[in-house]
């Protein structure tokens, strides 16, 4: 995964030599990821949009065949943040 990140930089470094974010490697692997913080006691919500290039799925480790789908799946699935993790 480290070659292909180092790949990709370079390439979108080398079609984009005015540093204006833009390349075919970010039309291609790139997006905007958009997470949701919601409170639980009043219900309140915070948006957060994140730029990316590419992203990092979780496989799971037991071997088994693993369908693209059910990594994508598992990465935007919903999290309760426990105590420790609240602010």
């Amino acid at each position: 995964m480290e070659f292909m990140t180092f790949l990709l930089e370079r390439l979108h470094e080398d079609l984009n030599p005015l540093q204006q974010n833009n390349s075919i490697v970010v039309d291609i692997f790139g997006g905007l990821e958009e997470s949701q913080l919601t409170c639980s006691p009043c219900g309140g919500t915070s948006v957060t949009s994140t730029p990316y290039k590419f992203l990092s799925l979780e496989v799971p480790p037991n071997g088994d065949a693993v369908s693209l789908m059910s990594c994508l799946d598992s990465y935007i699935k919903e999290e309760k943040l426990g105590e420790e993790e609240k602010w």
